[in-house]
């Protein structure tokens, strides 16, 4: 039987840890990528929310159909909260924009701007085609515009 040497033990534990790590950050990079903070589709929420209940609390049908109004009205105020934190956030973002954009010189400013559309267009690619309908996500965060 062949004797694996101290050495030998310890290169083959280092080269275990590096791949194991190497792996992680590349799983953990790709999945990064794929969670863009979005909520989930209201209406999957929603029979989620009343299911739970439901089966939790052993509701009749007669109490199903009094609740099923109250959770529809819940999931109306999260997404009046959630469309009014993304105007909240794009005002803020454009408020910012614009500030930065003042202290730049005509040059400079073209360049800005040029990295802004790339930006929008790289964040219009990770949020994907529009469904349409309400899915929770709120509206997106206009372009910014550019001063004369």
């Amino acid at each position: 039987m062949n004797r694996v040497s101290p050495r030998q033990l310890v290169a083959y534990l280092i080269a275990i840890f590096v791949f194991a790590a190497a792996a992680g950050a590349i799983g953990g990079y790709s999945w990064g990528k794929r969670s863009v903070a979005r909520w989930p589709d209201r209406s999957k929420m929603r029979e989620k929310i009343q299911a739970k209940i439901t089966a939790d609390l052993g509701l009749s049908p007669e109490q199903v159909a009094k609740v099923s109004p109250l959770i529809d009205r819940h999931m109306e105020e999260l997404d009046s909260l959630n469309q009014e934190h993304h105007r909240q956030i794009s005002a803020s973002m454009s408020r910012q924009r614009d500030r930065i954009a003042d202290l730049l010189t005509p040059d400079q400013r073209i360049v800005f701007e040029a990295k802004e559309r790339e930006r929008e267009q790289r964040r219009s690619r990770q949020r994907g085609p529009s469904t349409g309908g309400s899915t929770n996500q709120g509206p997106g965060i206009p372009q910014h515009q550019t001063k004369p």
